[in-house]
């Protein structure tokens, strides 16, 4: 009850809730362009089981009402909020061969090339992300300029103990 109840306490107002769904990425999984079409000979990888519970029980995530913050906000706030940021990004150019932004996830994109769906380069693109997507770009790309048209933002804290000790004993 305690946590059905604590749930629809969290339940978002529907413009929040299609910010949230337009920032969701899911896994990132993608060839790098200079090994694609080419089939490559003794290679290993190793699957984590346990990524995804490890996560959930080192990591904080939002736990609260999303409200509309500046970007000094943004700034100083990071460690003690989570954020989804509508941003417009101009000249837009990848510093890696494993490019991370898909081009489905642009709300309004152009003179955009991309490699399988992964932007390599764009002249403009507006894409709404989280801090976590944000913090990605800013490592994987260089960029002329970022407009911030919306930032929200929520409380940043770990799952409550109960969920924690379920996710431990299964």
């Amino acid at each position: 009850y305690w946590y059905f109840k604590r749930q629809q306490e969290l339940v978002p107002d529907m413009s929040t809730y299609l910010y949230l769904m337009q920032a969701f990425m899911g896994g990132i999984t993608h060839a790098n362009i200079l090994y694609s079409n080419r089939v490559l000979k003794n290679v290993w990888t190793v699957d984590e089981a346990s990524a995804y519970p490890t996560m959930m029980l080192t990591k904080k995530f939002p736990s609260g009402k999303w409200y509309n913050y500046r970007y000094v906000d943004f700034l100083h706030m990071r460690d003690i909020k989570c954020f989804l940021l509508h941003i417009r990004i101009t000249g837009l150019k990848s510093k890696l061969f494993n490019h991370y932004l898909s081009s489905y996830k642009c709300l309004r994109q152009s003179g955009l090339r991309s490699d399988n769906g992964r932007i390599v380069k764009a002249d403009m693109i507006e894409i709404i992300v989280t801090d976590v997507d944000y913090d990605m770009i800013l490592k994987s790309y260089n960029f002329d300029n970022i407009e911030y048209i919306k930032i929200m933002g929520s409380d940043k804290k770990y799952l409550d103990k109960r969920i924690l000790k379920y996710i431990l004993k299964l």
